[in-house]
């Protein structure tokens, strides 16, 4: 696969008289971290199918997405898989971005966007990762091991908001007290060691981090601060990309990443495939898996 940033290539051809679902164009924020394992189940579908598929990277830049998909529609695309940019403190596209979307003159799926009800968008197929549920299931584990007294940790980005109201849902409903929430702030790394801190000092014994690469990036500091983990701190980290690479390996909430690109590539070839005869539209939402491993255990 050849990455760009902003612009198209070709992930995968075939001949053409081997290709009978055409060419499917993808416009992702990155070809890197959690999409590129999207982009590989994508891939893995494509091959199986004889279908050819054309990249563009947006860098989250919604003139980007916008001059990209203007491309593919430009070179005869016939359907498109999309990652449009939310806005990052809802993590809710925008009602200009839905009313864009509906205006492409493709068969369109989204990845990893879900659409509110009332949401112009929500008139297309969609596939995304059930965020809050993973990171419900991350405070479960922690308050099953005996966890009291739990806190949030989190770089900003478009899933941001659905881990923070799956991990404040669970927090109400399972009785245990939030010691609070803090947010990597890219312009002053130091400021989010002073907040962890400061979470420690307030009795937080266990911590959902989201994602793997500020876990990594905190395990260190994390003993600097007197509470070695898993010792005196439980750590579940989100995304599990490089998780288990870490030492201790890190319980992980992990999206079911290949099938968050396998399912969108089968929802569009049927409506390519079938047209108005596709049947109703479908919002998938799947489950992230809890990989327990070193980082948890019950409180000392």
């Amino acid at each position: 696969m050849r990455r760009s940033h902003g612009g198209v290539s070709r992930v995968e051809q075939r001949a053409a008289d081997r290709r009978p679902g055409g060419t499917y164009g993808l416009v992702m924020p990155h070809a890197e971290y959690y999409f590129g394992a999207v982009i590989d189940g994508i891939r893995a579908a494509a091959a199986e199918a004889g279908t050819r598929l054309t990249l563009g990277v947006s860098a989250y830049d919604l003139r980007v997405e916008r001059r990209l998909v203007e491309g593919l529609v430009a070179r005869g695309a016939d359907g498109l898989m999309i990652a449009p940019t939310p806005d990052f403190d809802t993590g809710e596209l925008s009602d200009e971005t839905q009313e864009w979307l509906e205006s492409i003159p493709l068969p369109i799926v989204l990845v990893e966007r879900p659409v509110r009800p009332g949401g112009r968008a929500s008139q297309f197929d969609g596939v995304c990762s059930a965020h809050g549920v993973g990171a419900a299931n991350a405070v479960r584990h922690l308050v099953e091991l005996g966890h009291t007294r739990i806190a949030l940790v989190a770089v900003k980005g478009p899933n941001t908001p659905l881990v923070a109201d799956g991990y404040r849902d669970a927090i109400a409903h399972c009785g245990v007290e939030s010691v609070g929430e803090a947010y990597e702030n890219l312009a002053d790394l130091s400021a989010l060691d002073a907040e962890v801190a400061s979470l420690i000092e307030r009795g937080a014994t266990g911590l959902l981090i989201l994602n793997d690469q500020l876990a990594m990036r905190l395990l260190g500091r994390l003993e600097a601060f007197g509470r070695r983990v898993p010792d005196r701190l439980s750590v579940v980290c989100y995304d599990d990309i490089s998780a288990e690479l870490a030492q201790p390996a890190l319980t992980a909430v992990a999206p079911q990443k290949e099938q968050v690109g396998r399912r969108p590539f089968a929802l569009l070839a049927n409506r390519v495939a079938r047209g108005s005869e596709a049947g109703g539209v479908q919002h998938v939402a799947l489950v992230p898996e809890l990989r327990v491993r070193d980082s948890t255990r019950v409180p000392a």
